[in-house]
């Protein structure tokens, strides 16, 4: 008899990952020109990158001082290679985040188990968050995943091998800095990392934790120089931002010697017992004002409805709001027992659970306003975490199975809501409150397309924006009229303004102004 060569049974793995990877391109390449409506700030970002087209610019801070210009650069590049459209505004993102998945997926491949691929891809497919997210070309959704997933790269390299070559170190550096340089909410990653590097080196005394922990240190250095910089100092110094990343890389450079140079031995007199009430209490402490401020929107976040509501102006019924409130509590209920578990383990579990409890602390310290786009990162680490804890899948605890039964329904929720999409015809302008009781709003993402296709019919020239933030409207109109310009009749106005009562009909009323 002829051995198998390829057994289906024996490579499930990599079909199920396969099956993940094409559902999440799918809802990703889906309608992207057209679903989600184009939000103002895309728009402000392709704007910008045709301004950048037309005349280079100086400028290296983004929309506000911490924020960077990396949307506006990839966009330009977009346009100049394919064209300006709102497709190719957000193609960037779709691109990124599919390469940071991978990155990821092989990094939990290689180092741990491919079945724990398939975890964090089912838990990736079934979040309403990371399926909608890069859809919405936004600083911090088209490049999260990706500089996270190289972080991630890099760390495992230097705790694989504390003579790693120094490439790994200059590697972590720079994108804990490109990272906050693109949005400053993403420093609360290596400012996480370097309290956990540092508690995992005091109490367990290994050197690379020293050597993380030191490395860490000088970025949050960094990012905080950076920050200044662009707060109080002079960007117009600086001709352009390659020259800026060179100056960057060569500083990073001489801390790349430092850190791979850099000896702890003078520190090994300060090894700590820790005690587990303390840590106990420690970690509380941090979870609470997480809890204050961010757990609710976090939850919303998990059970995922309202992000579709906020995208997509879909109203779900009681029962897939019970499932999904089921399913989040779930999840919490996992994560909850799990980092409880982890945090009086071991060294290789500890510093999971030290790492995300810091990294709530931290990121409550940065802000209290509730934002969905916030809640990425976040996301992505527990995503992580998850399928770090199903390290023996031959013999499943009953939780495990539970959350894997949990995150299939789920994921046959986050389906039904792209099939409802493919019927989406009209939207109705949403208000709805999330997190701590902030008010959002479906109207910024409402489809433009019969909009623009009034104006251009009626050869607009003016608009009449009945609403307390024409910002929304008339971004994405100056926008469109960059991809397709349309003739005028000097004079002729609309009147615009949003419906929130009729399904049957668009989210944007438009009339002839007399």
């Amino acid at each position: 008899m002829k051995p198998k060569l390829f057994s289906l049974k024996a490579n499930w793995p990599f079909f199920a990952c396969s099956i993940l990877l094409c559902y999440l391109l799918c809802c990703w390449i889906y309608k992207l020109g057209t679903l989600p409506g184009l939000h103002g700030d895309e728009a402000w970002f392709g704007l910008d990158a045709c301004s950048m087209m037309a005349k280079p610019s100086t400028r290296l801070n983004g929309m506000n001082y911490y924020t960077g210009i990396l949307q506006t650069l990839i966009t330009k590049f977009a346009f100049t290679i394919a064209g300006i459209s709102v497709f190719n505004l957000r193609i960037s993102g779709v691109i990124f985040n599919l390469l940071g998945i991978l990155i990821i997926c092989r990094v939990l491949w290689q180092n741990l188990s491919a079945k724990q691929a398939v975890i964090f891809l089912l838990f990736t497919s079934q979040s309403a968050l990371l399926i909608c997210s890069p859809k919405v070309a936004w600083e911090v959704n088209t490049f999260t995943v990706l500089f996270s997933s190289i972080l991630l790269t890099a760390i495992v390299q230097l705790l694989k091998n504390e003579n790693s070559p120094p490439i790994w170190i200059f590697i972590s550096l720079f994108i804990s800095v490109l990272g906050s340089y693109n949005h400053i909410i993403f420093s609360a990653v290596p400012v996480a990392l370097m309290v956990a590097f540092g508690a995992g080196y005091l109490h367990y005394k290994r050197k690379v934790y020293g050597k993380l922990s030191a490395l860490f240190a000088l970025s949050v250095i960094d990012i905080s120089l950076q920050l200044l910089f662009f707060k109080y100092g002079e960007d117009q110094l600086i001709p352009n931002l390659m020259i800026y990343l060179t100056g960057v890389s060569l500083l990073l450079l001489f801390q790349t010697y430092l850190v791979s140079t850099l000896k702890f031995d003078f520190l090994n007199s300060l090894r700590i017992n820790i005690n587990k009430k303390l840590v106990a209490a420690i970690a509380f402490g941090i979870t609470i004002p997480f809890l204050y401020y961010h757990g609710k929107a976090f939850f919303e976040v998990l059970a995922g409805y309202k992000i579709y509501m906020q995208q997509y102006s879909i109203e779900s019924g009681k029962l897939i709001i019970v499932s999904c409130g089921f399913i989040a509590s779930s999840i919490v209920l996992y994560l909850a027992v799990k980092l409880r578990t982890y945090l009086f383990s071991g060294v290789d579990k500890y510093l999971p659970a030290i790492f995300i409890l810091s990294y709530i602390g931290v990121f409550s310290l940065y802000t209290t306003f509730n934002s969905y786009r916030y809640y990425l990162e976040l996301s992505l680490i527990f995503a992580l975490f998850i399928a770090l804890t199903f390290n023996n899948f031959s013999d499943l605890a009953v939780l495990n199975k539970a959350l894997i039964y949990t995150l299939a329904i789920s994921l046959a929720i986050t389906l039904y809501v792209q099939i409802k999409l493919l019927n989406v015809n009209h939207q109705k302008a949403l208000t709805f409150s999330i997190g701590k009781g902030y008010q959002e709003t479906s109207a910024h993402f409402i489809t433009k397309g019969p909009l623009v296709e009034f104006l251009t019919a009626n050869k607009i020239d003016s608009l009449v924006i009945l609403n307390s933030q024409p910002y929304f409207i008339k971004m994405p109109v100056d926008f469109y009229k960059k991809v397709k310009p349309w003739p005028v009749t000097p004079g002729a106005k609309a009147v615009i303004m949003y419906q929130s009562t009729d399904i049957n009909k668009d989210g944007i009323l438009c009339f002839i102004a007399e």
